[in-house]
């Protein structure tokens, strides 16, 4: 489980599943080891929670499951 603010690294690339408006369906959003931060918390039904990562190397925020996720070694943001 993550928190607002915590420093994150993706463990898997992240694709346009269709629901990211701009960009073509399977079209790479973020890489492996992209460096993000934790900006929003949500729950996808009852029991999925979602993160949204800012990625400020590409400028926008993507929806993320912890799996998809781990915990950077660099500090938290203030």
């Amino acid at each position: 489980m993550f928190t607002y603010g915590q420093t994150v690294v993706l463990r898997t690339g992240i694709v346009n599943d269709g629901s990211f408006p701009g960009k073509a369906v399977g079209e790479l959003l973020a890489a492996v080891g992209d460096v993000g931060r934790v900006t929003r918390i949500a729950t996808l039904g009852r029991r999925t929670l979602v993160y949204g990562v800012h990625f400020a190397g590409h400028g926008y925020t993507v929806g993320c499951h912890a799996s998809e996720l781990e915990l950077s070694a660099a500090p938290r943001a203030a």
